[in-house]
């Protein structure tokens, strides 16, 4: 069989076409744990729990469902904020890909290294980094420009029942997983959990089973105005 450059030329326009629809950028992902494992090899497993599926399911959750919110900040720009932001290895693509590679974002994440790695891995220019504690320094993020607030680990936090964010558009979930020591904040069920969000408006709540272990254990998400 004989190649002619034409053909070549077409194979190269069909692959650049096939990465740029793809959602996210594992390539990138590659590049990243090789450096990882060079430099930071006590990191590797942490860096690769944070696209397990279990982390896949909520954030696309959290997503595919915010934009069945009549939000109209979701038509606008949004900037967002990510709380508990780890790597960013699965939300700042996903939001890229569904929102516009130019759109702002704030990543908030007590992991030092993982917002340093997490700006190696997508760049800083529209996105900013805030090394903070979140049961201590939650007042910084009341006055950062936000118009979409998202924490998906809020089994990891103090209870922010009694916090106001202004009325912005939130997305929190939780889970009723005790078993592990570093969920501090678990609720048993779905409407223990958004009692204790008390928001000021809720436009959606459910829940999703937490893994594939069992039925008893879920994953809770509750999306409104707090």
């Amino acid at each position: 069989m004989t190649f002619h450059s034409n053909d070549i030329r077409n194979d190269k326009l069909l692959t650049r076409y096939y990465l740029d629809k793809f959602p996210i950028p594992v390539w990138e992902w590659s590049r990243q744990m090789q450096e990882i494992l060079y430099r930071h090899p006590h990191r590797a497993e942490d860096f690769a729990r944070s696209f397990s599926r279990n982390q896949f399911v909520a954030k696309t959750w959290a997503l595919e469902t915010m934009q069945t919110i009549p939000a109209p900040e979701l038509d606008d720009n949004p900037v967002f904020t990510i709380c508990g932001s780890w790597y960013g290895t699965i939300f700042v693509p996903l939001i890229r890909y569904i929102f516009g590679n130019n759109t702002k974002m704030n990543l908030v994440d007590f992991d030092k290294g993982a917002l340093e790695m997490a700006g190696q891995l997508h760049g800083r220019k529209t996105i900013k980094h805030f090394h903070l504690d979140l049961n201590w320094d939650l007042h910084r993020v009341k006055r950062m420009s936000t118009d979409i607030l998202i924490n998906t680990s809020m089994e990891h936090l103090y209870p922010w029942t009694n916090e106001s964010f202004g009325g912005k558009l939130c997305v929190f979930q939780s889970n009723n997983f005790t078993q592990d020591h570093a969920h501090i904040n678990c609720s048993e069920t779905l409407e223990e959990f958004v009692e204790s969000m008390n928001m000021d408006e809720v436009y959606y709540s459910g829940e999703i089973p937490f893994h594939d272990f069992d039925d008893f254990h879920k994953r809770f998400m509750v999306i409104g105005r707090k």
